[in-house]
């Protein structure tokens, strides 16, 4: 057995009347329309490799991603693929879900893995950049994905710190995360490598409860204080210690 090496039917006339003499001989299994795999290849995930073959920047984002990070319970109904807008949304046979991502933050926390068995690649973003897209798009995906897996994740020893450099730059993200984190029981912020209690203070702007139908009061001066007088009803921001 071998790593799957992906064909595509196509070429000269000769060359797929050959092709397809060859698969329908079993030596090559279809996967999708014009894709197919040698049949004594390795076991590999189709629905990844078809996402790879149909678009070159194809990254496993939301759901999917967490779910290779062991970071969520959920099993998705398809593998979700993000691709950046303006892309064409490729037509699939498998389950996919193409999720079109802004293209000037399409790379941020992105890498490439080896498919399982195969002998292509595919893009994966970090654990900090699925949460993060967790919580900007929570009216879609439901505020519990993002809120599970961010739990999961700093009892993992995740360094809060990292996660909230990507989320500023996000849009939508940033202020639900840090009223979760305000919300999170036993937040090991102490316990983080190179972060602590007295290196960080927050600036602290009063606002209106959330509960509250009337719009909230012009904001005043950040105020700032120690992590110990953090209120979580309050509005938040995290910033660097001018010490």
């Amino acid at each position: 057995m071998s790593n799957a090496k992906l064909f595509r039917a196509g070429g000269r006339a000769a060359s797929r009347s050959t092709f397809y003499r060859h698969a329908n001989a079993g030596a090559y299994e279809k996967i999708a329309r014009g894709l197919y795999l040698p049949s004594d290849a390795d076991a590999a995930d189709w629905d990844w490799l078809e996402a790879a073959a149909r678009h070159a920047k194809a990254t496993l984002c939301l759901t999917s991603a967490l779910a290779y990070y062991d970071l969520t319970d959920e099993i998705p109904q398809a593998l979700d693929v993000a691709i950046p807008r303006g892309s064409r949304t490729p037509a699939t046979e498998r389950p996919i879900a193409w999720h079109l991502f802004a293209a000037d933050s399409f790379s941020m926390g992105r890498t490439t893995i080896a498919i399982p068995g195969a002998s292509m690649k595919i893009g994966l973003y970090s654990q900090e950049r699925s949460i993060a897209d967790a919580f900007r798009l929570r009216g879609s995906l439901g505020y519990e994905l993002g809120r599970d897996a961010l739990r999961t994740w700093l009892g993992r020893g995740g360094k809060p710190a990292d996660l909230l450099e990507i989320a500023s730059k996000l849009p939508r993200t940033r202020k639900p995360l840090l009223r979760t984190l305000a919300r999170t029981p036993k937040y090991p912020l102490d316990k983080q490598k190179g972060v602590s209690k007295t290196s960080l203070v927050w600036c602290i702007r009063p606002s209106w409860h959330l509960a509250s139908p009337r719009k909230a009061a012009p904001a005043s001066p950040c105020q700032r204080r120690s992590l110990d007088s953090w209120d979580s009803k309050q509005e938040v921001s995290l910033l660097p210690s001018p010490h």
